[in-house]
C-alpha cells in the first residue's frame, strides 16, 4: 500500500472508530441470559439473519467455547454492530466483483488489492468477535472497493487518435479547444472532436487504427465525434458525422472487435458493410449508397435497411426513402490493364449505362485510391489527363442515378505513364564524319537503345533486339549529307549528321589526321584512304595500300616537328605536310595572392595556367582570358577545398587542391581575471584572459581597461601562451578604490574582433 492510501486508510480509521462511540450505544445491543436450554444458532439466526455466525455472539462476549459459558451468564448480542458489518461485506463483494468485470485487476490493481487485504482483515476480526475493529476494517475495504471499480471505469476505454494518410491540395482541421482552421499534414495525427474539411480540388483519406478508411472529397466537412478503445475487450469503437461534402468508407472488417460508425445529423445509422459512400449537400439533403452486407438508417422515427448495391436518401425531417437498385458500374475501353503511355495525354473511355445523370471518375496514384489525384463527375463518358510525372497509377468510374446515388464502381485498372524527356542515345559508327568513300554503296551502322525506331535520309533501318541497326545507301559523287534519326516511343528524337565524299575522281589520298596535331604521346598513328596499290612513303618507311583504309605508327621527337607523307600511283604524285608538337610537360596551375585564412565568404579566385589549354574548378570549366583567369566562389565556414584541374593540347593534365579557410567568427573570450580587488596610487596591477579561437588562432596583441574607483586606466595585453593574455597597469597616483575590468578587445589572426 503505498504512503497515499496508508494516509486515505489511517483517516477513515479515526472517523470510523470517532463514529463507533456515539452511534454503537446500549439500545443497539440485545442482553440474553444463558440457560442450557439455550442454542446460540437460533440467536444467531434471530437477531443476526445468520444461524452459523454463533461463535461472533461467543467471542463477542469474551468466551472461546460454548463449555466456558455457565448457566445464568448475561451474554450481549452487538445486533446493529453486527449488520453494519455484514453490509458493509456485502456492499465491497458486490464492488469487487463489478470492479474485477471493469478489468481492475490491471487497471486498478493496487485498489483492489486493497480492498481484499481489508476485506480478509474485517472477516478475521468479526471471527475473533471484534466487531468494531471488523467494522472499521469493512468500511476501509468497501471504500477502495469503489474506488477500484470508478478507476477501472475510468480508464477502461481510453480516446485514441487516427492519421491523415494521404491528402492533396489544400485540407485544414480544427481541434476541439481551437478557434483557428489548420493547415493539416500528411501523417497528422487526428483526434476526438476534432473536424476536417477540404477544398475545391482537395482530398484526404483517414485512416484509423484496424486499417479501415474514409476518404474525403472535395468541399467536404466531417467531425470525429469518438475514437475510443476498450482495454479491456480489446475492441475500437469510432464514430464520424458528415456535415457536408461526400465520404467513401472501406471497412477492414466487420469484426464487432472494430467498429467505425459514419452518420449525419439527425440520422441514426447502424453499419453492417465494409463499403459504402455516405454524401450531404448544402440543401442538407444526405445521400448513402452500399456496396456491401447492409445498413440500418433511422430518421424522423423510421427505418429502413439498405442491403448491397442499394441505396436511399433522407432529406431534412423526413424518413429515408426506400431503398433502390443503384446502377452498374461503366464497361471500359481504355486505359486497359498494365497499359504504357509516353509522354502523351491518356484518353479514359467507357460506354454509357441507361439512366446514368453522369458518371464518377477517380485517378490515383496508389492501388487503394488513398492519393486521388482526379475527382470528376462527369456527363460524357470520355476523359482526358496528363499526369505530371512518370509512376504507375490506378483508374475507376461509376454511375450516377437521378437521385445522385453513385453505382459501384468498376474494378481499379492499373496502367503506366513513362514522362520521357530524354532523346534516346545514338551512336554512328560508320560512316565517320567526312569520311572519303571510293564507292558508291555504303552501309551506315550503329548502335541506339531497344524499341526505337531509326531513320536513315527518311528510310527506316534494321534496328536488333540489343538496338544495332544498319542501312544501306547509295552514294552521288561528290559531297553528301547523311542524317541518322532514333526516335523512341515518347517521340523523342535523337539526330547526327554525316558529311560524306564520295570520290570517283583522280584525288589518290585522304588523310583522316589533322594537319595540325598536338600530343604527349611519342608514337603517333596516321590514318587516311587511298586508292588500291598506292605507294606511300612517310620518312624513311615506305608500304603499298592492299585496301583503301592505312594506319602507320611514327615515332616522334620532343617538340614542333614536320612529317611530309607522299602517295604515288600510276605516276601521279599527292603530297600532305602534318605539324605535329610533342609536348609531355603537364601545364602548371597558379593563383595570385592567395591566403590560406579570410573572412570574406564571397572570394575572389586569380590566377593562371602555364600554357594554353583547359581550367577546371570542381569539374566547372573556368573561362580564360589567354591563359589567366579571375573567379568569385562562396566559401562555407571552416576549411574549404579547391579543387583544380589543367589540362594542355597535347592531352597533359595537372590536378592541384589548395585549401583555404573562411574564418568570420570573432575569439570567444573564456575567462578573465584582476590580481587585486582594490589599488591605490603607485599600485601595479595585472590582468590574465582566456581565450580561444577555433580557426586562424588569436592574435598577439589586445588591450583592456581598468575601472578604478570611478577612473579609468587602459592597458596593452600580450599573447603569453597559446590562449593567455596577460598585461599590467601602474594605477596613477591620486586614484583609489575597487578595481574592475570594464572592457577586453582581442582579435584573431585575421581580423575578426571581440570587445567584451
Amino acid at each position: 500500500m503505498n504512503q497515499a492510501l496508508k494516509n486515505i486508510f489511517t483517516n477513515s480509521l479515526i472517523l470510523i472508530l470517532f463514529s463507533f462511540l456515539s452511534v454503537f450505544s446500549q439500545s443497539d445491543v440485545v442482553t440474553i441470559t444463558y440457560s442450557e436450554k439455550t442454542s446460540l444458532r437460533e440467536i444467531s439466526k434471530k437477531y443476526f439473519d445468520n444461524p452459523d455466525d454463533w461463535e461472533v455472539i461467543l467471542k463477542f462476549n469474551g468466551f472461546n467455547s460454548i463449555a466456558e459459558v455457565s448457566n445464568g451468564a448475561k451474554l450481549k448480542v452487538p445486533i446493529k454492530l453486527y449488520k453494519s458489518v455484514a453490509k458493509k461485506l456485502e456492499g465491497t463483494e458486490k464492488n469487487i466483483q463489478n470492479a474485477n468485470k471493469e478489468g481492475a485487476g490491471l487497471l486498478a490493481k493496487e485498489k483492489i488489492n486493497s480492498a481484499l487485504n481489508e476485506k480478509e482483515k474485517a472477516v478475521s476480526f468479526k471471527k475473533n468477535g471484534d466487531l468494531i475493529n471488523s467494522n472499521s476494517a469493512a468500511q476501509s475495504a468497501l471504500y477502495f472497493a469503489k474506488e477500484a471499480l470508478q478507476d477501472a471505469k475510468n480508464k477502461r476505454v481510453k480516446s485514441i487518435t487516427a492519421i491523415l494518410k494521404e491528402k492533396k491540395g489544400s485540407i485544414e482541421t480544427k481541434k476541439s479547444n481551437q478557434v483557428v482552421w489548420n493547415s493539416a499534414k500528411i501523417k497528422q495525427e487526428l483526434f476526438e472532436k476534432e473536424r476536417l474539411r477540404t477544398f475545391s480540388n482537395s482530398n484526404g483519406q483517414i485512416q484509423f487504427i484496424d486499417g479501415s478508411r474514409l476518404q474525403i472529397g472535395e468541399n467536404a466537412l466531417a467531425v470525429i465525434e469518438a475514437m475510443k478503445q476498450d482495454l479491456i475487450s480489446n475492441t475500437n469503437t469510432t464514430d464520424v458525422v458528415v456535415l457536408q461534402g461526400d465520404i467513401s468508407t472501406y471497412l477492414s472488417s466487420l469484426s464487432k472487435k472494430n467498429q467505425v460508425n459514419v452518420s449525419a445529423p439527425g440520422i441514426e445509422t447502424k453499419i453492417r458493410s465494409r463499403k459504402f459512400w455516405t454524401g450531404r449537400d448544402e440543401n442538407q439533403v444526405v445521400r448513402v449508397a452500399n456496396y456491401d452486407g447492409e445498413i440500418d438508417l433511422v430518421a424522423a422515427g423510421k427505418q429502413v435497411t439498405v442491403g448491397q448495391n442499394e441505396g436511399s436518401k433522407i432529406e431534412p425531417g423526413k424518413a429515408p426513402t426506400p431503398p433502390k437498385k443503384l446502377l452498374p458500374s461503366p464497361k471500359t475501353s481504355s486505359p486497359t490493364a498494365n497499359q504504357s503511355f509516353f509522354s502523351t495525354s491518356i484518353n479514359f473511355n467507357w460506354e454509357r449505362v441507361s439512366g446514368a445523370r453522369n458518371y464518377l471518375i477517380e485517378i490515383a496514384s496508389d492501388k487503394n485510391l488513398g492519393e486521388i489525384l482526379v475527382q470528376k463527375n462527369l456527363s460524357r463518358t470520355s476523359f482526358s489527363w496528363k499526369p505530371e510525372k512518370s509512376g504507375i497509377y490506378f483508374w475507376h468510374v461509376s454511375s450516377v442515378d437521378s437521385d445522385k446515388l453513385p453505382g459501384p464502381f468498376t474494378d481499379v485498372i492499373e496502367f503506366s505513364y513513362f514522362l520521357d524527356k530524354t532523346p534516346p542515345f545514338l551512336v554512328v559508327e560508320n560512316p565517320k564524319n567526312n569520311e572519303v568513300i571510293f564507292s558508291k554503296e555504303l552501309t551506315v551502322t550503329g548502335k541506339t537503345e531497344s524499341s526505337v525506331e531509326v531513320l536513315v535520309n527518311s528510310e527506316n533501318a534494321n534496328v536488333s533486339y540489343d538496338g544495332s541497326f544498319s542501312k544501306k545507301i547509295f552514294l552521288e559523287a561528290g559531297k553528301n549529307k547523311i542524317q541518322i534519326q532514333a526516335i523512341d516511343k515518347a517521340k523523342n528524337k535523337s539526330e547526327i549528321n554525316r558529311n560524306v565524299i564520295c570520290n570517283l575522281q583522280d584525288e589518290i589520298l585522304v588523310l583522316e589526321t589533322p594537319s595540325q596535331i598536338f600530343t604527349n604521346s611519342f608514337d603517333f598513328v596516321v590514318k587516311g584512304k587511298a586508292k588500291q596499290n598506292t605507294q606511300i612513303k612517310i620518312g624513311n618507311d615506305s608500304f603499298s595500300v592492299k585496301e583503301t583504309i592505312f594506319e602507320h605508327t611514327l615515332v616522334l621527337q620532343n617538340g614542333n616537328q614536320v612529317v611530309t607523307i607522299e602517295a604515288s600511283l600510276n605516276g601521279k604524285i599527292q603530297k600532305e605536310n602534318l605539324n605535329i608538337t610533342v609536348d609531355s610537360v603537364p601545364p602548371k596551375i597558379k593563383l595570385n595572392n592567395f591566403h590560406k585564412v579570410t573572412s570574406e565568404k564571397d572570394f575572389t579566385l586569380e590566377g593562371s595556367i602555364s600554357e594554353s589549354g583547359e581550367l577546371f574548378l570542381e569539374k566547372e570549366k573556368l573561362e580564360l582570358s589567354g591563359n589567366s583567369f579571375k573567379k568569385q566562389i562562396t566559401l562555407k565556414n571552416g576549411k574549404n577545398s579547391l579543387k583544380f584541374e589543367a589540362t594542355d593540347k597535347a592531352g597533359n593534365s595537372t590536378k592541384k587542391t589548395y585549401e583555404i579557410t573562411l574564418d568570420n567568427i570573432p575569439p570567444k573570450i573564456i575567462s578573465s581575471k584582476i590580481s587585486k580587488p582594490s589599488a591605490k596610487g603607485g599600485e601595479i596591477l595585472e590582468v590574465t584572459i582566456s581565450a580561444k579561437d577555433s580557426e586562424s588562432g588569436l592574435a598577439r596583441t589586445g588591450n583592456f581597461t581598468i575601472k578604478i574607483g570611478t577612473q579609468e586606466v587602459n592597458g596593452v595585453l600580450k599573447l603569453n601562451g597559446k590562449n593567455t593574455y596577460e598585461g599590467s597597469v601602474l594605477v596613477p597616483f591620486g586614484i583609489s578604490g575597487s578595481t574592475k575590468i570594464s572592457s577586453i578587445k582581442i582579435k584573431d589572426y585575421i581580423g575578426n574582433e571581440t570587445i567584451h
